[in-house]
């Protein structure tokens, strides 16, 4: 993503900040929900400040007694930014301006997790238990994949390198995570764990790794979907992980924030000074 955007949420709305120093920069793509397959969140250009609100979109009305806010982030294509929010509405909106270009809807349940794109298409979650597909340009419906509970996590694309085929991954409260071919919304396999699955999963060389409330990190290869290994981490993970050199990142609800080997299976440092769930 471009150093000079910044996406931020606020109660029911979207808001995009823009800096201000210098001359205006164009703006760039920011497809996943943390940049990249690994979810590393990283970007290579730098961000510059200050910033100032170029424009906000409020795509639901707070409700009475009770906040209401945007828990999915958005991501950025080709111009256009995608969002759904807790009202089963999703959203796609001129980057440049906040217009509304088109919108759907899950109209049973909520877009909690981040979309991401495989082809032409957009793709996200929904708590009414189904993977939903648009074609990005138009908004037309393509697939929908069906699970069997609340989808709430952040969706994941990975491309093959010796194929060049695309997959994409998104973890259910069915316990499963799930691997499906874009091109149809068919699956292609599952993995079983112990509990909900509520976080975005991670893929780096061929491994994809989540973590789910039954307290571990669960590695398998991402063709194939045979397991490779389970590293235990003793509190429920409610978050997306990340993954760097073989070291997966994840934050959980013992407080802290853990560095985790993949190829010894063990933790390799912790991290935590606050009294409450990460």
């Amino acid at each position: 993503m471009d150093g000079n955007l910044m996406l931020a949420l606020k109660i029911g709305a979207l808001g995009v900040l823009i800096a201000t120093q210098g001359q205006a920069q164009t703006t760039g793509d920011w497809p996943y929900t943390r940049a990249n397959p690994e979810m590393t969140g990283t970007s290579k250009t730098d961000l510059h400040t200050p910033l100032t609100l170029g424009w906000q979109f409020r795509t639901m009305e707070k409700p009475k007694g009770r906040p209401e806010m945007l828990t999915s982030s958005a991501t950025v294509r080709n111009g256009k930014v995608y969002v759904g929010n807790k009202d089963g509405k999703f959203f796609c909106l001129e980057l440049a301006t906040g217009k509304k270009l088109w919108e759907s809807s899950a109209p049973k349940g909520s877009f909690e997790g981040a979309p991401g794109f495989a082809g032409d298409l957009v793709i996200a979650g929904s708590t009414d238990s189904f993977v939903y597909s648009w074609n990005a340009e138009t908004g037309l419906p393509n697939w929908k994949f069906e699970t069997e509970g609340e989808v709430h996590a952040a969706v994941n694309v990975w491309t093959d390198p010796a194929s060049k085929e695309q997959r994409v991954f998104v973890g259910s409260y069915d316990y499963k995570l799930y691997c499906l071919n874009p091109k149809d919304g068919k699956k292609i396999w599952d993995a079983e764990t112990g509990y909900y699955i509520n976080g975005g999963s991670a893929v780096e060389n061929g491994k994809i790794v989540f973590g789910g409330c039954d307290a571990v990190l669960h590695v398998h290869d991402a063709l194939t979907g045979k397991e490779i290994k389970q590293v235990e981490v003793g509190s429920y993970i409610g978050n997306n992980v990340a993954l760097a050199d073989g070291v997966a990142y994840v934050s959980h609800y013992g407080n802290h924030v853990g560095a985790y080997s993949l190829t010894e299976g063990k933790k390799l440092w912790e991290y935590g000074e606050r009294d409450f769930e990460y």
